[in-house]
Parts: structure tokens; sequence; C-alpha cells
């Protein structure tokens, strides 16, 4: 994560991991989870009843950010083939939103609705769970599990806790000299230096006399009897 300047900072982090993993993944895996225990006592329903629009939308969604996710990852273009991914989690919260599981089990009347719902729920993440296998496969492997083959687990594990970004700051500075110390390391080397006399700028004309071209080493050894000298071969050009 970077902010609007293009810098990384420990801010950004915390806030897209509290966001994606922990609200959007975690959450989202931990919430299905719980219903299907709750209402089902663990056993993943099966399509029950005619999808609505509803239902629909959020289908047609699904497959086609795994074809988005499929062509740019034939493409090589692998960040935005990651995106995809979150597309599919962030439309997956909302259909929990829109159909309201809680709501359903409370009407006995609505049951199949509510099979169709945590059927669709489940499908959803497995699918992205999967596509997820390339970049986080640990943490794809954990989905999978909590979701189970026909039958969730008893207790969802928390995937990702939040993050405190004042503990990240700590750590930050635990691991990196502070600003005021990178200073003052930087003012003992500079006194160190060697300023190298300038020389007279020079016009464009000899400048334009000038010829330069790219060598490649092609050798580089050791020189006999020498601690710090080394012998390199340069190719220019045809020559050696």
């Amino acid at each position: 994560p970077v902010s609007q300047d293009g810098l990384f900072t420990p801010e950004n982090f915390v806030d897209r991991y509290n966001f994606d993993l922990c609200n959007d993944l975690s959450n989202l895996l931990n919430r299905t989870v719980s219903m299907v225990n709750k209402y089902f006592e663990g056993q993943v329903p099966k399509y029950n009843g005619t999808p609505n629009e509803i239902d629909k939308e959020f289908e047609e969604y699904t497959s086609k950010q795994i074809e988005k996710f499929e062509e740019l990852w034939n493409n090589y273009e692998i960040a935005s083939s990651i995106q995809e991914i979150w597309n599919i989690v962030s439309r997956t919260n909302k259909y929990i939103d829109e159909t309201m599981p809680w709501a359903l089990a409370k009407d006995e009347a609505k049951k199949d609705r509510l099979e169709t719902v945590l059927y669709n729920l489940i499908e959803s993440i497995k699918a992205g769970a999967k596509l997820l296998e390339s970049f986080m496969p640990e943490t794809s492997e954990k989905i999978l599990a909590q979701l189970g083959d026909g039958k969730v687990t008893e207790k969802p594990e928390i995937l990702f806790a939040r993050l405190d970004v004042n503990e990240v700051m700590k750590k930050v500075e635990e691991l990196h000299p502070h600003v005021e110390e990178k200073e003052e390391a930087k003012e003992e080397v500079d006194e160190e230096v060697i300023d190298i006399e300038a020389k007279p700028e020079i016009t464009f004309d000899d400048f334009g006399k000038m010829q330069f071209q790219v060598g490649e080493i092609i050798a580089c050894e050791e020189v006999k009897k020498s601690k710090k000298l080394l012998s390199s071969q340069v190719k220019i050009g045809s020559e050696v």
C-alpha cells in the first residue's frame, strides 16, 4: 500500500491490512461459517429454490471477475489480477447485506431462501480462496479447510487480527534507526568524504566530440598477491 504521493508508509499498510484482510476477508469467512453452524448445525446447505435478481447478478459478477483474473494472470498483470480477488470478496460482503440471512433465519417459511443464500456465500468464498492460492497459499488452505467438504468447521478461526498503528510504529522504530540517528550517522559519514575539485564546464560542441559505449564484463578475477584488486575483461563492440 502506498499513499497518494506514491510513498509506502506503515500507516497505509495498517489501513489496508485492517480493511482488506481483517474486515473484508477474515470477517466474511467468520460470519459465514458461524451462520452455517448456527442455522444448519454446520452442514453446508444445498442450492434451494429459484434464484432471484440479486442471486443472478451476484453469480454473474463472480464469474466475470474470475474470467478477468484469468485473463490478467495469463498476461502477467499480477497486481491487477490480485485486485479482482478483492473485488469478489468485497461483492460477497455486499451480498450478505443485500440478503440479510439473519433476518431470513427468523422465518421458517424462508428456510429454502436461507439455504440458497448461504450456499452462494460459501461458493463465492471458495472461488476467491482458490484464486488466492498463488499469492497466499497458507491462507487459501486455511479458508478452504474451514469451509470443509459438506460440513464447515465447528470453531471458525480468525485469519487476521487487527493491527494497532501505534504498535506497528513502535516495531518500525525498533527495526529501523530513528530519523535523527540517521542524520547523525550521515553527518559523521559526510565528515570523512573527500571532495574532488570540480573541472570547468565544457561546451556542447566539446560534449558532441565524446563517444559513449556500453561494455559487457565477460570475466573478473582476483589479482594474485593482492587482497583488494580485481582484474576484469570488458567486451566493447568486437574488442576486449
